[in-house]
């Protein structure tokens, strides 16, 4: 079995514990706000049924603003805290 490893992407921002019912739009709001430039805002959703998977992306302008994003960590969205993180990429290697 392969083991998963980990490296940061630079200006991602992981945003979880969204409400289902959060928009792209809404996510880059709160990340606009303040004067934060934001490059992207994506929810993942689930391919078959398009339903929200409760979790999403930002990628900011530059290093220094992803930085300064890591601030909105437990900000309210539609009643839910949001858990705001660096953004991972993930690889596989096989054994």
């Amino acid at each position: 079995m392969g083991n998963a490893t980990f490296k940061t992407i630079d200006n991602t921002i992981f945003v979880g514990n969204l409400p289902f019912s959060a928009t792209d739009e809404e996510l880059r709001a709160i990340f606009t706000a303040g004067g934060r430039k934001v490059a992207d805002a994506k929810i993942i959703s689930n391919y078959k049924t398009g339903r929200s998977r409760g979790f999403g992306f930002v990628r900011m302008e530059s290093t220094e603003e992803a930085d300064a994003a890591l601030d909105l960590n437990g900000t309210e969205l539609s009643g839910r805290k949001i858990t705001v993180g660096r953004g991972k990429h993930k690889t596989l290697r096989r054994r």
